[in-house]
């Protein structure tokens, strides 16, 4: 017989860890902020310097991006887990019921 049991913690510790995951990439954007409004002051007038820092503003908000897609995935997984246990715990007293 298959099994099809879901593995409730574990899925919920998997979701903890993908929130982690976002955490990170939220801390790595606000970092590439910082550095692209350091590197528009690097060499006033510096054309090099401030595509640099457009680039390093678009990777930011990029990682931004990402950092919230991720953590949109760590709260769906999370999610699942807690409808999984609260519809089997239903499903148990309505079986209780029955018998």
């Amino acid at each position: 017989m298959p099994r099809t049991e879901i593995d409730v913690p574990a899925l919920t510790r998997m979701g903890d860890a993908v929130g982690q995951v976002a955490a990170r990439l939220r801390e790595t954007s606000e970092r590439v902020d910082g550095w692209s409004h350091e590197g528009g002051r690097a060499v006033e007038g510096s054309i090099t310097c401030s595509q640099m820092a457009g680039v390093a503003y678009d990777w930011f908000l990029e990682l931004g991006q990402l950092a919230d897609e991720v953590q949109r995935y760590g709260d769906d997984l999370k999610r699942t887990a807690a409808d999984y246990r609260a519809y089997d715990e239903l499903t148990a007293r309505q079986l209780r019921q029955i018998h």
